[in-house]
């Protein structure tokens, strides 16, 4: 399977607010500031609903991150006891059809606000994964990547009778079920614990807390506690010998996830940290500071290091963009990254580390950089797999795919699912061929075996097309026209491969119709739809000094500015001590960090 990522390789991700109906408020000019910050990956949350042939309430969402290079992770807004229905299917064939690949339908199914009733199962963990097991199938059948049900922050330890703990490894039911290919999904908040935490010499050792380290953040970060009563704590409170396996509350919960992944034979399914990571304001520790924007950014910084020569690990989400300061719903209000108003924002609103992320280069995390895009195989037909294929053949299997290179607008008989049969229906190659809607189709099947001999294959009104696969096959199979994919190398003799019964292998195959899609081309808007305020925001964008600034129509600094009748501004915002200053073409703001209110002028 293919797992998409962002081209310039970033693993910096975000979630954006707690709305199921994501694309709110001023919800583009927020996507662009995330491309600014050298975002890769943006987790959202959706309803999860479509009639057949219309999206859910993400998928407008997930395009505009689409247009912008961010990969989008769809999650669907469904209680952990949700029961699968036709509107769900519409909702990922949608997504799919939109290019939104990543869909995670089960959230933290170890609480119990996430099962309907508001009551926990004493056997959550196998419900919610039997559950999760029938919904990814229905994803992958319809070109969709699965994520795994992501698990609460500690769910390895006992948190009391509100909370589950998981004691066993639940993706060895994922592998006995027959699914191949998904994506861990997880939510390995920091807490305000530190990167190495369970192993760090504080909750080990008690090591006390020094009058420089309680100065660095600041007391506020310590909720003015005394120096002596912090460290009276540090050396009730130390742990020696605690492993994440006793203290699973921290960034490196993702090594008992990966730990369980490679038991359960999944080595090629990555990790993906769709909610976790620093918080603002977090303490869930006395031992150690509140995270403060300082601490965010070291944390964040420190984490980023940490995944990048993992490949296996693909992104981090923290929580939360923005929520109520951009339309969503809910609480959560001190953990947003955009917070006007809030004593630790710059004066465009947003938290230090939006800054900190614009400065910083892509390569200074240290995961590779760009990823070189596919080369295009120069003959009529490739054997790289279409994007929308979902080959589970496993990799001991000779079988491959040879896709059909078709012009848009072409109509194409697309192989869109293959897969060996399970036992009872062994020795046969089974043949789904369904029209563009879902509906069966009476074509002829074609087969050629090794020695050139072709046969067609009778079709069998609502069943698929089937021949048995003889002891001296060696198959290609496709629809009997020009414009077909095909799959090659079909038999069963693998007396060599440990497990597996010789000449009683069999094969699922699925085609369908589809219409190759026309390329998209961009029309020049009219000047009906040009606003003000994109004009004002392009003038920005070309300003002095070279590269622009970023318009906000709501930071303080320009809403003094024009208050005041000062013109364009000349250079960009600017630290000097206390203050934070720019230049206009008649004259200077500036006023104290954190202080926006009181915006002072002076002269040139």
């Amino acid at each position: 399977m293919q797992y998409p990522k962002p081209a310039n390789g970033s693993k910096r991700g975000v979630h954006w607010t707690a709305s199921c109906y994501p694309a709110h408020a001023n919800f583009q000019w927020h996507l662009d500031w995330m491309v600014r910050c050298g975002i890769g990956w943006v987790k959202y949350v959706a309803d999860g609903n479509a009639s057949a042939g219309q999206n859910d309430s993400g998928v407008q969402f997930g395009i505009e991150c689409l247009k912008r290079g961010m990969i989008p992770i769809h999650r669907f807004y469904l209680p952990a006891n949700h029961r699968w229905i036709d509107a769900n299917d519409n909702a990922v064939s949608a997504c799919v059809r939109n290019g939104i690949k990543y869909i995670e339908p089960m959230n933290e199914p170890d609480l119990p606000i996430e099962w309907g009733g508001g009551s926990l199962p004493t056997d959550w963990l196998s419900r919610s994964f039997r559950t999760w097991i029938g919904q990814a199938r229905r994803i992958l059948a319809l070109g969709g990547i699965p994520l795994s049900p992501a698990l609460a922050s500690g769910v390895f330890q006992d948190r009391g009778p509100d909370a589950g703990r998981v004691t066993v490894n639940p993706f060895v039911w994922v592998r006995d079920a027959g699914i191949t290919d998904f994506v861990c999904a997880i939510h390995n908040y920091t807490g305000n614990h530190p990167i190495d935490y369970p192993y760090d010499a504080v909750n080990q050792d008690g090591k006390p807390l020094t009058q420089v380290e309680y100065d660095k953040y600041g007391p506020e970060a310590w909720d003015y506690r005394s120096l002596q009563n912090i460290n009276e704590q540090r050396m009730r409170d130390r742990n020696p010998g605690d492993t994440i396996r006793d203290d699973d509350s921290c960034f490196l919960a993702v090594l008992l996830f990966r730990e369980l992944l490679d038991e359960a034979g999944f080595r090629h399914v990555p990790i993906m940290t769709t909610e976790g990571g620093p918080v603002h304001t977090d303490l869930w520790d006395g031992r150690y500071p509140r995270v403060v924007p300082k601490l965010f950014i070291e944390m964040l910084e420190q984490e980023l290091r940490w995944m990048a020569d993992r490949n296996w690990y693909y992104c981090l989400c923290p929580w939360l963009w923005a929520n109520n300061s951009a339309g969503g719903t809910g609480g959560w209000a001190d953990c947003q990254w955009y917070h006007p108003g809030h004593p630790w924002v710059d004066s465009d609103g947003f938290m230090p580390v939006v800054k900190w992320l614009i400065n910083r280069p892509l390569s200074e995390d240290g995961n590779g950089g760009p990823i070189a895009p596919p080369t295009q195989l120069p003959e009529e037909e490739s054997e790289m797999p279409e994007p929308e294929l979902q080959w589970l053949i496993p990799d001991w299997n000779d079988a491959r795919p040879v896709s059909y290179i078709a012009a848009p607008g072409d109509i194409v008989w697309r192989l869109v699912r293959a897969e060996v049969a399970p036992d009872n229906m062994a020795n046969t190659v089974w043949i789904n061929v369904l029209h563009e809607d879902g509906r069966r189709a009476n074509v002829i099947v074609k087969t050629r075996n090794i020695n050139g001999q072709e046969e067609s294959l009778p079709h069998k009104p609502g069943e698929p097309y089937n021949r048995p696969l003889w002891k001296n096959d060696n198959l290609t199979i496709w629809i009997d026209q020009d414009n077909s994919d095909k799959v090659v190398d079909l038999h069963g003799a693998y007396w060599n491969v440990p497990g597996v019964n010789t000449f009683h292998v069999g094969y699922v195959l699925t085609f369908q119709c589809i219409t190759e899609p026309a390329q998209e081309t961009e029309s020049e808007p009219g000047p009906a739809e040009i606003t003000e305020q994109e004009i004002r925001n392009r003038a920005w964008n070309r300003i002095y000094p070279a590269g622009g600034i970023a318009y906000n129509s709501e930071a303080a600094f320009p809403v003094k500015a024009r208050e005041l009748a000062l013109g364009c501004p000349v250079t960009s915002e600017f630290d000097i001590g206390p203050y934070r200053a720019q230049g206009y073409a008649l004259g200077i703001v500036y006023a104290v960090i954190g202080e926006w209110q009181v915006i002072n002028r002076l002269e040139w």
